[in-house]
């Protein structure tokens, strides 16, 4: 059984990352003050589970009345959820956008093949490079998700 329940800072420990998973996703090493921070900012958040295990957790943080930054993190064992959870998390995304939010926007290392095909499979549309984002000099691509299928209009 696959299931989406409210997410708790807790529940970032029960991904069962190792740091360097952790460090791929640009995320850091710190996993408490992460989950304190995702739990803190998030509009709204979701913690994803499948037979028992967290397989997954994301989110969206506002950025103004109408967009939002969208994250997610799945694990090792996310894959096993299949299209059910894909489509779990799509219509998650959904609600967060009838309720509040015209356009949700993410980032992803340009590197990030993964990355990039689990965005379009949420139904986000690349909006193409961000050079030199960071401070290490990285490109990163932009995916949005404009709600009602509006992207480019």
């Amino acid at each position: 059984m696959i299931k989406l329940i409210t997410f708790a800072a807790a529940h970032i420990d029960l991904l069962d990352l190792t740091e360097e998973e952790m460090a791929r996703h640009g995320m850091g090493t710190d996993f408490k003050s992460l989950g304190d921070f995702l739990e803190k900012t998030s509009w709204a958040a979701f913690t994803c589970i499948h037979d028992g295990r967290v397989v997954g957790i994301g989110g969206v943080r506002a950025k103004s009345e109408k967009v939002a930054y969208g994250w997610t993190l799945p694990n090792k064992y996310f894959k096993q959820t299949g299209i059910a959870g894909i489509r779990l998390v799509y219509r998650w995304l959904d609600a967060a956008q009838e309720q509040q939010f015209h356009r949700i926007e993410t980032y992803n290392l340009e590197t990030a093949e993964l990355h990039h095909r689990w965005c379009e499979m949420l139904g986000f549309t690349s909006e193409g490079p961000m050079r030199y984002y960071d401070d290490q000099g990285r490109t990163y691509i932009r995916y949005a998700r404009i709600r009602g299928g509006l992207h480019g209009s």
